[in-house]
């Protein structure tokens, strides 16, 4: 599973290194580069950081897509701490949704708290569905 992420992950930091200046480095997988890179977003570059947000999102979207169809396969015994797994991970998603989405709206001013808070919660978000194929 952690090999499908991993996939998902890569293909998806492909598309979006050039649609917002994501570094090389996320080619190899490196979470932090890619924090560090959302950091660098300027308001400048506003709308490329907003789609770039979204094709992260859209990333973590099929991964947990992805474990949903493993948990189907699994059997009854993980079937709840799958379930409990998941619900954690869709209030993240949720949470990194709206931190983008207030990405979107943010003015010159709050735009590097902003930034910062969704950098935050995509690193939340990605720790967790990391550690929850990792079970698998």
């Amino acid at each position: 599973m952690h090999k499908i992420v991993s996939a998902i992950a890569l293909g998806t930091l492909l598309a979006v290194s050039s649609g917002a200046a994501l570094s090389a480095s996320h080619l190899a997988g490196d979470r932090q580069s890619t924090w560090a890179d959302i950091k660098s977003w300027t308001h400048e570059k506003k709308n490329d950081a907003v789609a770039a947000g979204r094709k992260l999102i859209a990333a973590t979207d099929r991964q947990l897509e992805a474990l949903q169809a493993q948990a189907r396969k699994a059997g009854t015994e993980t079937s709840e701490a799958h379930k409990k797994n998941m619900a954690e991970l869709q209030a993240k998603k949720a949470a990194a949704a709206a931190e983008l989405a207030k990405l979107e709206k943010a003015g010159t001013t709050a735009w590097t708290g902003t930034r910062d808070a969704f950098a935050a919660a995509y690193k939340d978000l990605t720790e967790s569905s990391d550690k929850a194929a990792a079970k698998k």
